[in-house]
């Protein structure tokens, strides 16, 4: 008797986190935010970080903590590579492009 009642109510908590990633999923495509906004000041950090400032002293100017320093500086960081990627990516296209002859356009009568 109990295991029945333990598998029906294992299932109904399988349904409902199901209906819960559905629910975020759909309100994700309709383009809400999901989660606590960010109040770090990330373009005063980034600053800083750009003067080779000491994570502490960029924390007491910003007024927030050391992990905020550092999750802004990985993100920072992310963010320069995906940009750099990008860059020679386009580079390799336009060296691709250039080697590739040209063909007349066909033009039919």
């Amino acid at each position: 008797m109990f295991t029945i009642l333990g598998a029906l109510s294992q299932m109904e908590r399988e349904l409902i986190s199901q209906r819960v990633r559905a629910g975020l999923a759909n309100a994700r495509a309709l383009g809400k935010r999901i989660g606590r906004k960010k109040t770090r000041p990330s373009q005063v950090i980034r600053a800083l970080l750009k003067q080779k400032m000491t994570y502490r002293e960029i924390s007491r100017i910003a007024n927030c903590s050391h992990g905020c320093v550092s999750a802004e500086k990985k993100e920072m960081l992310k963010e320069e590579e995906a940009k750099k990627a990008a860059e020679t990516e386009n580079q390799n296209l336009a060296q691709n492009n250039q080697h590739q002859p040209k063909r007349p356009k066909l033009t039919l009568v």
